[in-house]
């Protein structure tokens, strides 16, 4: 064949292997076809198939119940084969608004937020909504901009810890009676929901009084610790039954303060968990009697799976999803930690 001839056979061979590649690509069925609500099925998700958006995580703090949430959405990430990013704010809303920022230069699409509180963010959230980036939010909920919120039922975290404070009470005195004294606040809306659950417990029970409820600003578990040392100032020996203490950190000050000084009388009920909590369950000498902890493992691979369901047009019959808490007490403590540990190890690689 001349020159001319071999040139065209070769680009009609071309066209032929495009055609039935764009033929394979059009009739292959794709790995997870989603349905917009109030669509017949038939139209294609927004994000093209084979998208791998990039997933930013403005996470509050270095304390292990948000480290542990960071490293299941890394490591959900990366298995979806997605880029993680993953930054800190420390609860400073300034610092977090920054930190969206940088995370949206980097290319995020989906982000992953734990908010300082449920108003600061709302004008940032919706510029980033206005740019088409797909947002799920963690514990606090912002009250514009999310497209998906994961959080524990904190009224019922508190509720358990309730209950399981008048059990302690019924079998201290006998009957449902004592005196209570509570560790909340008045800007964390997940810390203000656990006393109103633990306080709607409370109620059913005329013999039992809650004698005072203060609403720290600062939840260092040092300034918990001062804290709760002035409580059992004012409420000396036997008049003073019972705390609870409502996130990580006043749990640690408060249990510091009764241990230091000798008030075995007092017992303390808590939410969240920490190597200082367990082994305050562990401990002998420890006033800790439970604590009430919630799954951010859990948390973390869900905020993922539901980012990139939103991101790829799938919709939910919700936009909220509650995760199971547990009750950890002296007596399953040992068996809770050793799970626990195994869950931690397989994240090992994802921890930031």
């Amino acid at each position: 064949m001349g020159r001319k001839t071999w040139i065209c056979v070769l680009a009609a061979a071309l066209a032929g292997i495009m055609l039935a590649g764009c033929g394979a690509r059009e009739t292959a069925q794709k790995p997870q076809d989603v349905q917009r609500e109030g669509e017949t099925g038939t139209e294609e998700a927004a994000a093209p198939e084979d998208s791998k958006p990039i997933i930013g995580f403005a996470n509050y703090s270095t304390i292990s119940y948000f480290m542990d949430m960071g490293a299941a959405a890394h490591k959900a990430a990366e298995e979806a084969g997605c880029e993680f990013h993953e930054l800190y704010h420390g609860g400073d809303a300034a610092v977090m608004v920054d930190q969206i920022e940088d995370l949206v230069a980097m290319g995020c699409k989906i982000l992953i937020t734990e908010e300082t509180d449920d108003t600061s963010m709302v004008k940032t959230f919706q510029e980033l909504k206005a740019q088409g980036i797909t947002i799920v939010s963690c514990d606090i909920r912002t009250k514009e901009g999310v497209d998906y919120w994961i959080a524990s039922d904190n009224k019922q975290i508190g509720r358990t810890s309730g209950e399981n404070a008048v059990a302690y009470l019924k079998e201290k005195y006998g009957e449902e009676k004592g005196t209570i004294a509570i560790l909340s606040s008045k800007t964390t809306t997940s810390m203000i929901d656990r006393a109103e659950g633990f306080k709607e417990v409370i109620a059913e029970y005329p013999g039992i009084e809650i004698i005072d409820e203060q609403f720290p600003t600062d939840f260092s578990a040092v300034d918990m610790m001062t804290l709760t040392d002035d409580i059992l100032q004012v409420y000396g020996k036997d008049t003073l039954d019972v705390i609870f203490a409502s996130n990580q950190t006043q749990v640690e000050g408060a249990n510091s303060a009764i241990v230091t000084a000798k008030r075995q009388d007092v017992a303390l009920f808590g939410v969240d968990d920490s190597d200082a909590i367990y082994e305050a369950l562990q401990d002998p000498n420890s006033s800790l009697q439970s604590t009430v902890v919630q799954d951010p493992i859990a948390m973390g691979v869900q905020a993922v799976e539901a980012g990139l369901a939103l991101y790829g047009g799938e919709a939910f019959e919700s936009d909220t999803y509650n995760p199971d808490v547990v009750l950890v007490t002296r007596e399953n403590v040992a068996e809770y930690m050793s799970d626990k540990a195994s869950q931690v190890e397989a994240l090992k690689n994802y921890y930031n």
